[in-house]
């Protein structure tokens, strides 16, 4: 925390994407029991940082007198049709699960609901067990 001015800006930039949440149409979680049921991904959203411009007691006007400063951190619109020249949509969009493409059936700003895909490869880091003969289980999604 520091002196409580003048720190170091640790946080990611406003509009960096982060994941809040992981849950299935299975329950709470990121487990799924098959393929083709959906997981959604939940966005972090909006979050208070540290201002790394505050000055202390002497600042008086904005951003200098603010100890803290919003950050976005939500996934932005999905992009169906890159361009290039665009900085906003110059990359398709795209959700992956252990590197297979799942199919996205809705994506915003703050959710991405996609369709687990088949063929899902197994992890490679054993995950915890809570039944007795578990199948093999399967991660490492990524957008």
């Amino acid at each position: 925390m520091g002196a409580g001015y003048n720190n170091v800006d640790c946080a990611y930039p406003d509009s960096t994407p982060a994941i809040k949440e992981v849950d299935s149409s299975d329950g709470i979680g990121p487990y799924v029991s098959a393929a083709g049921h959906s997981l959604t991904i939940t966005a972090l959203g909006d979050q208070p940082v540290i201002n790394y411009a505050y000055a202390g007691p002497s600042g008086n006007v904005a951003p200098f007198n603010a100890k803290t400063v919003t950050r976005h951190f939500g996934f932005g619109a999905q992009c169906t049709a890159p361009n290039a020249r665009l900085t906003t949509c110059n990359t398709l969009s795209s959700v992956t699960i252990g590197g297979v493409p799942a199919t996205i059936t809705s994506w915003n700003d703050t959710t991405i609901t996609v369709n687990v895909p088949s063929g899902v490869p197994a992890c490679q880091i054993q995950q915890q067990c809570s039944m007795a003969v578990p199948p093999p289980p399967r991660c490492a999604a990524s957008y």
